[in-house]
């Protein structure tokens, strides 16, 4: 099931995604809420789909890789994977026990500086802590054709369909290939931004 959430414009976005942007984080904590406790219990209402982490992933680019690894990282037990594409924040590992939990496709571009070197450091950071990850990376930008080439793989790997002996153990994989998703819209295209 992939569910859309409709972003904010401008800089509230970015407030709403990057945790750590503002120093209360208020607006990042009442969209984790709203997560949290309006979208996912009305599309488990909704649908048939299963209530467990294994069931759910994240996926963002940009701002809303952000916001997916954030998240996972903040609610471990909710979250099975989470799809980073150009991230622009290394997240902050607070219980590195607990992020171990879930399992991240990180991907960026060399010609996306800044969003290359996050993307590199939040790879570093997840090998220090034994954190599953995969980090992809390619002679590209920041731009849909970017992200649209790293998603097939990205799948592949998130919904097990090749191996994971990537930087260590991982034992809630999903069995089944059934998955919750909520998108995060971003501009006049819609493109999907970010999953559950």
């Amino acid at each position: 099931v992939l569910v859309g959430i409709h972003a904010a414009q401008g800089q509230r976005r970015s407030y709403e995604y990057v945790f750590g942007l503002k120093r209360d984080n208020a607006a990042f904590l009442a969209h984790e809420q709203f997560l949290m406790e309006e979208v996912m219990p009305l599309v488990e209402r909704s649908y048939a789909v299963p209530r467990t982490a294994a069931s759910r992933t994240l996926l963002g680019y940009s701002n809303g890789a952000d916001w997916a690894v954030a998240t996972a990282l903040r609610n471990p037990r909710a979250f099975n994977n989470v799809i980073a594409l150009s991230p622009s924040w290394p997240a902050p590992i607070a219980q590195p026990s607990e992020a171990r939990r879930v399992a991240f496709f990180i991907g960026a571009g060399t010609l996306e500086p800044n969003f290359h070197k996050s993307a590199l450091e939040m790879s570093a950071l997840f090998k220090v802590h034994g954190v599953v990850h995969r980090m992809r990376q390619g002679l590209r930008g920041h731009d849909m054709t970017q992200w649209e080439g790293l998603l097939p793989e990205s799948l592949m790997w998130t919904f097990g369909r090749e191996g994971r002996a990537e930087t260590g153990p991982l034992t809630n994989r999903p069995s089944a290939s059934f998955h919750t998703a909520v998108t995060m819209h971003s501009g006049p295209k819609k493109y999907c931004s970010g999953l559950f």
